[in-house]
């Protein structure tokens, strides 16, 4: 299977603020939360992982206000959510194929 992966600067599309989440769910609603993660335009990327956070979702925002719209009426909204960890993300040090300097 081959298939094509685009990465670009967020910062031109007006998207300012890149945040990591880690969604502590009930077991049970893994599969649920999964399909709305990748259902929402503001998931670059979500993945079901081991440890206490049961998913981990990559976001952008244009801003800190959508940001805190988007926890807590999109996250908050999702059945099977018992906590979220947010951490923005400050600067990027490397991502796997963009490179800003081209």
């Amino acid at each position: 299977m081959l298939y094509f992966d685009v990465q670009f600067d967020q910062e031109p599309l007006g998207h300012e603020v890149e945040a990591m989440l880690w969604l502590t769910v009930a077991p049970a609603a893994l599969a649920d939360v999964g399909r709305a993660l990748a259902a929402h335009p503001e998931v670059r990327f979500a993945a079901a992982i081991t440890g206490q956070a049961g998913i981990v979702a990559s976001t952008v925002h244009r801003n800190s206000g959508e940001l805190y719209t988007y926890l807590s009426e999109k996250i908050g909204a999702l059945d099977g959510v018992q906590a979220v960890e947010t951490a923005l993300t400050l600067r990027l040090v490397k991502q796997l194929a963009y490179d800003p300097g081209r």
